[in-house]
């Protein structure tokens, strides 16, 4: 598996969420453009991408049995010519991509 930090490249991660009440009409979209952020901010994405393995996840991480108030996500990831996407419900994710989507979230412009 490729590094983020050894393909390098420009890392781009776009974050949607939706669901709850609102449901699709209460979606909100965060996106990060990584070479836009300080240095020590773009690595920590970049290891965060890493250690979730984001670009062998499966492209659904879904709960069994989903209730309609549930949010959902659903997150791209864009580095040197590699793009993948993963839609998922937070409690059915793994830990590493709830950090990485908690990551975006707070270093994205908003959309």
């Amino acid at each position: 598996m490729e590094s983020c930090r050894r393909v390098g490249g420009n890392l781009k991660v776009v974050l949607r969420r939706w669901g709850g009440f609102t449901g699709p009409a209460g979606a909100e979209e965060y996106s990060v453009n990584v070479d836009s952020l300080p240095p020590e901010e773009g690595q920590r994405l970049r290891d965060l991408v890493d250690a979730a393995g984001f670009f062998t996840l499966p492209p659904k991480l879904m709960k069994p049995a989903p209730q309609p108030w549930d949010f959902q996500q659903a997150m791209q990831v864009e580095d040197a010519g590699r793009k993948h996407s993963v839609q998922f419900h937070s409690d059915a994710a793994p830990e590493a991509l709830r950090r990485l989507a908690e990551e975006v979230e707070a270093r994205s412009s908003r959309r």
